[in-house]
């Protein structure tokens, strides 16, 4: 038996299976209309258009976060919160690493327009000490954390960053209150 071709463009079957998968051009049939070369063209293209797209990236992994290291202490003259933010590296940092006085960031404002220009995702460990051969490095008995509102205010504008700050991993030094103001 053979195959023969509809006045719609349908082929219709004869039950033999050899006839029933090859179409007259050799080809598999499925009981599809044949289109010519063209039609069956613009039906890929519009298929294509039409068909919904992932987003840019979507399906890459994302880079790993970059990690930075915070470390502050307060001025000893002037009282004010200072810190230094720096790439984190596989080694300890010095003490004149993180003094370093053409990196000082004074003040909590200052802290933030650079936290502002780090990419976002990034990671910020905040240490409060440099140790060396685990004993504290000499020359940074200084660092420590601020008082909390200052540690939560970092935090809250890192986060609206999209920047994680990690630690303080101990308490930090709670706010102390004027004698002569209130409770």
């Amino acid at each position: 038996m053979s195959t023969r071709r509809t006045s719609n463009g349908m082929h219709t079957y004869t039950g033999d299976a050899r006839n029933d998968l090859v179409s007259m051009t050799g080809s598999v049939s499925v009981g599809l209309p044949r289109m010519r070369p063209t039609a069956l063209n613009a039906v890929l293209v519009c298929v294509m258009v039409l068909a919904p797209c992932p987003p840019p990236g979507a399906g890459q992994e994302s880079p790993p976060p970059i990690y930075y290291e915070l470390y502050s202490w307060k001025d000893s003259k002037t009282g004010e919160w200072n810190f230094s933010l720096l790439y984190n590296t596989n080694r300890n940092k010095t003490v004149k690493e993180v003094f370093n006085k053409r990196r000082v960031l004074r003040g909590v404002d200052n802290l933030k327009v650079r936290l502002s220009v780090i990419p976002r995702g990034s990671h910020v460990v905040w240490f409060d000490q440099l140790t060396f051969n685990g004993a504290k490095a000499k020359g940074s008995e200084a660092l420590a954390y601020p008082p909390e509102g200052i540690v939560n205010e970092v935090r809250r504008y890192a986060r609206s960053r999209n920047i994680e700050v990690v630690a303080p991993l101990a308490s930090p030094a709670p706010e102390v209150r004027d004698r002569h103001g209130p409770p």
